[in-house]
């Protein structure tokens, strides 16, 4: 129940994240009869933002700020693009004719495919009809010469174990004689022992010692998701807790650097305070982490080689976090996790970590 929840608060985190970045683009679609047509797809071009036609042949897309163009694409029709300009866009798809030809001569060669298919499947279903019965015969007259070995090594046995039966009869007779003699001759023994022995106190073991671990550190470096190569993650984090308990509490700083297509470089510090949920008090341990504090943000946004736009803010930054701890002693261990850097208000980063506990 806590791990769905945790996973409702992050979708609806992305989605405010991503609403409060985003604008709306309206258009319509046509065939080349000026038909209104369902099922089209609209992407912004480069962007990871699309939508779909309805029966009208309207859309409705949010795309980034920093989206040019639009582009509509249909199975079997020539995709066009448009400017974003602020108008209504109006797109007119026609029908791709050697699309149209590649598809019947795929159909074509499909079902002279099965055809074959089916005969040469035809073929050897008879041609294994004819090996199974002439299999089951001789399966069958092989039976019936096992069947009377079978009989005659039976008769054997029974004779065999009826011998040995007689002879075990005697020799456990034997031992048990032997075995009343050593038992007769061991109590003497032990009657003679105890009366030349004074009984002595025995010394009971000293209780071991056990100290709980009351601090744990956590270290990490991890990558965010959906960004360009030199992006980076730095997590470390340290508070109070009990070696035999399922609660982590404590504090700690979060770095994250991520490039965008060589055009915007953030860099985020987040201070915070976290808790670690445990569902496991054994070696292999997934757990769930919330992190609430502040974050120090700058964004430099590169529009053109001297034109730069640099911001600087604070907001309230919000990490939830899946992961699976190890643990390789009492003091140490490695984990993986998966987790939303979210400063309200701004694109969150989704970042893969790897890291050890000690």
């Amino acid at each position: 129940m806590k791990k769905t929840i945790l996973l409702v608060l992050c979708a609806a985190m992305s989605l405010l994240a991503a609403a409060q970045n985003t604008r709306m683009v309206q258009g319509v679609v046509f065939n080349e009869a000026d038909v209104p047509m369902e099922g089209v797809t609209l992407s912004s071009v480069g962007l990871p933002a699309s939508c779909v036609t309805g029966e009208n042949g309207t859309f409705q897309l949010y795309v980034s700020p920093y989206a040019k163009k639009v582009e509509a694409s249909m199975e079997g029709y020539i995709s066009q693009t448009a400017e974003i300009d602020g108008s209504y866009l109006v797109f007119k798809l026609k029908v791709d004719r050697e699309y149209v030809r590649r598809k019947a001569l795929a159909e074509a060669a499909a079902r002279q495919a099965a055809e074959q298919e089916a005969a040469a499947k035809a073929k050897a279903e008879e041609e294994a009809r004819l090996a199974a019965e002439a299999k089951a015969a001789a399966e069958a007259k092989a039976a019936e010469e096992a069947r009377i070995a079978a009989e005659k090594k039976a008769a054997a046995e029974a004779k065999a174990a009826e011998e040995a039966r007689i002879a075990a009869e005697k020799k456990a007779a034997a031992e048990a004689k032997a075995a009343a003699k050593a038992e007769e001759k061991a109590r003497l023994a032990a009657e003679k022992a105890a009366d030349s022995k004074k009984a002595k106190p025995e010394k009971s073991p000293k209780p071991k010692k056990v100290t709980p671990k009351r601090y744990f550190s956590y270290l990490s470096a991890g990558v965010p998701m959906a960004w360009d190569s030199g992006s980076f993650a730095l997590s470390y984090t340290g508070g109070g807790f009990n070696k035999k308990g399922n609660l982590f509490l404590g504090g700690g700083v979060d770095v994250t650097s991520a490039i965008f297509d060589q055009e915007e470089d953030v860099l985020q510090v987040g201070l915070y305070g976290n808790g670690k949920y445990f569902f496991s008090s054994k070696r292999f341990r997934p757990f769930v982490s919330l992190s609430l504090g502040v974050s120090l943000n700058r964004q430099v946004v590169y529009w053109g080689p001297e034109d730069i736009d640099i911001d600087e803010y604070v907001g309230l930054y919000v990490k939830p976090e899946l992961g699976l701890l190890v643990n390789i002693t009492n003091n140490l261990g490695v984990y993986a996790s998966c987790d939303l850097r979210t400063n309200l208000g701004y694109e969150p980063f989704l970042c893969v970590n790897l890291g050890v506990t000690f």
